[in-house]
């Protein structure tokens, strides 16, 4: 299947596009995401592909992907809807029966749900953002931060001259009846429109500031925002073939500036099932400060994680999106290290006035662990012969299955352990137990210790692809910094007609209409055997004859 990964301010969501394939694998898209799928597409962006439980993409003896008709496909479209912006990702995912392991050591094989994994590194090198048309951000003119709760209305210039409120129930103004006008901008101040060519006026409306700004404007402000509207770029917006940017300030009323507190807008949070997690992620304020920390369990009580080392630290682009990249196997086993905050700074852009809504924002994630191997407990007491579950943190539905052996040990290698968030399950007689990935490394701290069993190291069940990932993983983190260097080179953020476009993990920003052109390649399948390896290379606008 291709399932589609919807970053939110709570972590990712996943659909294939089929309710029956969705409830099976519980998947859910919570319906205030306002969320519309309009289908999948072969090549001509017409054929249908219909994925149901038993009709599905497969890959060939060489990895190509067909119909399951057993017909060649080189690409795929994907279209969908919004009302607000969202990164999307997309991913090949698979459904396998193993037959009981052999090795008593790695307990019996039950259902196991495998991914199709993405090429992260050349991803984030070749992918780009996109926003639609007119788009921009709402913000405050003298202390620069944007300004939620706006109404921003779009009104187009009709034969006569004047200018009338943009309808999408008039098939002539909005012939696929999907816009959200007018719109009301959240933490982020950004609004969008997708609409056909035209000229276009916005009209912002919120309690306690005035627009058009009068003010001078804070000088810093052209580190973030372009084509002021409606000061340097006139009131009418010719929207013709391309992207329109607009960025809006407005005046406190009294003039002083206005702050607000920092959210997380959306994230994503993934590993390249070696020894690295990626967090790609976008928050309301731009050049924030992202830092990522380590954590280790407190001393007084293990059950808390207290913050320990800094692990890495970013800036935010313009748009507040970020890119981290954690190398999990640096840290200290001997003290239960982890990786397990984000914290989020606001950028200070130098007024005098005192910023009430200054406090930080914090992340508080678990750790992707790369490999499993522990006991089985529950309120201190081993579970002897337990079954243990990992299941997806968006999933009810088991995503591998095992025994403990009598003792309550297991091992989950490499082979079945996800990309995505996870927790595990113990089950014995009576006894079921919810377990986080930071939990299981507190629990088994003592034979971590004592064994040096490292988590974040891949230990898969073929002893040639072990050997093989030793061989290249220096090299592969090496590349890994690199792409993480360049993806934190300041950009310019979304800025439509300014043509400015940052580089960033394979993405989408969806508005009130996108047709999504989503290319999907082979990568490699050296990690997965049997399973076919999916990459998204290009997204891009669909250009609609029948909107033109």
């Amino acid at each position: 299947y291709v399932i589609e990964a919807i970053s939110t301010e709570t972590g990712q969501y996943y659909t294939s596009g089929n309710s029956k394939i969705d409830a099976r694998y519980t998947y859910t898209i919570p319906g205030e995401l306002g969320y519309i799928f309009e289908g999948l597409f072969r090549e001509d962006g017409t054929t249908p592909i219909n994925q149901t439980l038993v009709h599905t993409l497969r890959t060939d003896e060489n990895g190509s992907l067909q119909t399951s008709e057993g017909d060649p496909v080189s690409a795929l479209e994907w279209g969908d809807a919004t009302p607000g912006n969202h990164e999307r990702k997309w991913f090949g995912f698979s459904i396998a029966d193993p037959q009981p392991t052999v090795d008593p050591n790695l307990g019996l094989g039950g259902q196991q749900q495998g991914e199709a994994e993405f090429d992260w590194v050349g991803a984030a090198k070749k992918c780009i953002g996109i926003s639609w048309d007119p788009d921009g951000r709402v913000f405050d003119s003298q202390s620069l931060e944007p300004i939620p709760g706006t109404s921003v209305t779009l009104t187009k210039k009709r034969i006569s001259g004047t200018f009338t409120f943009v309808n999408k129930f008039d098939p002539n103004d909005v012939p696929t009846g999907v816009l959200t006008n007018p719109y009301l901008t959240l933490e982020d101040g950004g609004f969008s429109f997708f609409v056909l060519d035209g000229t276009y006026k916005l009209t912002p409306q919120v309690a306690g500031y005035n627009f058009p700004s009068s003010l001078t404007l804070n000088p810093n402000y052209s580190k973030i925002y372009t084509n002021i509207y409606p000061l340097a770029t006139g009131i009418e917006i010719v929207e013709k073939g391309g992207p329109q940017h607009r960025d809006i300030p407005v005046d406190s009323v009294g003039g002083q500036p206005t702050y607000f507190p920092i959210k997380m807008m959306e994230y994503s949070y993934q590993s390249d099932r070696i020894s690295s997690v990626f967090i790609d992620g976008r928050v309301s304020h731009p050049l924030a400060t992202i830092n990522a920390y380590s954590v280790i369990p407190d001393s007084n009580n293990p059950e808390v994680k207290v913050r320990y080392k800094l692990a890495k630290t970013v800036k935010a682009d313009k748009v507040g999106r970020f890119s981290l990249v954690i190398d999990q196997s640096a840290f200290d086993k001997n003290k239960s290290e982890i990786f397990g905050e984000v914290e989020v700074i606001k950028a200070d852009f130098g007024l005098s006035a005192s910023d009430t809504n200054s406090t930080p924002l914090v992340l508080k994630l678990n750790p992707i662990l790369t490999y499993i191997e522990g006991d089985t407990s529950s309120q201190g007491k081993v579970l002897p012969g337990a079954k243990v579950e990992l299941l997806l943190s968006s999933s009810t539905k088991p995503y591998y299955e095992t025994v403990a052996d009598s003792q309550g040990h297991f091992k989950i290698p490499s082979d079945n352990i996800p990309f995505m968030p996870y927790k595990l399950r113990y089950s014995s007689g009576g006894t079921v137990a919810s377990v986080t990935t930071s939990k299981f490394v507190t629990d088994n701290s003592t034979n971590i210790k004592s064994k040096k069993t490292n988590l974040f190291y891949p230990q898969y069940s073929n002893p040639k692809i072990n050997d093989s990932i030793k061989k290249s993983i220096v090299a592969y983190n090496k590349e890994l910094n690199s792409s993480q260097n360049d993806s934190n080179v300041e950009n310019s953020g979304n800025q439509g007609a300014s043509g400015n476009i940052p580089s960033g993990p394979m993405t989408s920003q969806s508005t009130s209409k996108n047709l999504i052109f989503v290319v999907i390649v082979l990568v490699i399948a050296i990690l997965l055997i049997g399973v076919g390896v999916l990459g998204v290379y290009l997204i891009k606008k669909k250009q609609d004859s029948s909107m033109k």
